[in-house]
């Protein structure tokens, strides 16, 4: 079954190319980026600039610890969609070169 699975990803990915891929989950970085950017103790630690990132945003909430923000996330995203394998949280020190 596993296997099924990994070989249907692969052919997915075959399908649509790195260029639909990488644009698709940019735009959906910055779909929830550009809502939370405006609310008030939000920070976000990851320039929106195409050449500088892809995927993966940095965002801290100030008030509120990387774990305690794990935390939240995991369980407000396992009450919405059942059953969540992981929710990772790193620990980020932000440089003034990482600043929007």
């Amino acid at each position: 079954m596993a296997r099924s699975k990994g070989i249907k990803t692969i052919s997915f990915q075959l399908t649509i190319g790195n260029k639909r891929k990488e644009e698709r989950v940019r735009y959906l970085k910055n779909y929830w980026v550009e809502k939370v950017i405006q609310l008030p103790k939000v920070k976000i630690h990851t320039s929106l600039n195409p050449k500088y990132s892809c995927a993966i945003a940095g965002i801290s909430i100030e008030g509120i610890t990387p774990t305690q923000f794990g935390n939240a996330l995991f369980v407000t995203l396992q009450a919405l969609y059942g059953k969540i394998l992981a929710v990772f949280v790193l620990r980020h020190t932000c440089t003034p070169a990482c600043k929007i």
